[in-house]
């Protein structure tokens, strides 16, 4: 499978991230809302993340979402999620639209993971930490042009390094959706 350099879905990512309002975004007053949004469709399950290891918390997630781009043929999933001091952020690319699958870089996708916690950050993707996104079901939720977004329901498991070695210990992060 072909890698695709990760620079660029960041940028992506960040982009989409900011349409999928304008197909159906983020809705914090939804009913049963913590202000977490399960690709546009609040009354599904909602987003909960949880560490472990050098960080612990569990806490709901905000700005979910899972856009397929038709003009560069790359899916970008992504969200973000606050507890108590530690802040997450989650961006994962990969190529084709997406499907029930597991993801990861072993299968061409690319990952950018981040816990930031005060001034100690911890990293996953390539080369740091380990991490599957396991997509159980997707459902088109709006096109517009070439973007389309999508429901998704699934998990992530993450393995994220302390960078810099500022930190001994790694986290453990544990999401659903």
């Amino acid at each position: 499978m072909t890698s695709y350099p990760l620079q660029p879905r960041r940028l992506a990512l960040a982009a989409i991230l900011a349409l999928a309002s304008a197909c159906g975004g983020s809705d914090s007053t939804a009913p049963g809302g913590n202000g977490s949004n399960n690709g546009g469709d609040n009354n599904a399950n909602d987003c909960a993340v949880t560490l472990s290891g050098a960080q612990t918390g569990s806490f709901g997630c905000s700005d979910l979402a899972l856009i397929y781009t038709a003009n560069d043929g790359n899916s970008s999933f992504g969200f973000k999620a606050v507890g108590g001091a530690d802040t997450v952020t989650v961006a994962i690319g990969f190529h084709g639209k997406p499907a029930a699958s597991a993801y990861d870089d072993a299968a061409g996708a690319s990952a950018v993971l981040a816990i930031l916690n005060g001034s100690t950050l911890w990293t996953g993707g390539a080369p740091a930490g380990s991490w599957t996104l396991t997509i159980s079901s997707v459902s088109i939720v709006n096109s517009v042009s070439d973007f389309t977004k999508y429901q998704v329901h699934g998990a992530l498991a993450a393995t994220l390094q302390p960078a810099g070695g500022t930190d001994p210990a790694p986290i453990t992060l544990n999401a659903t959706f």
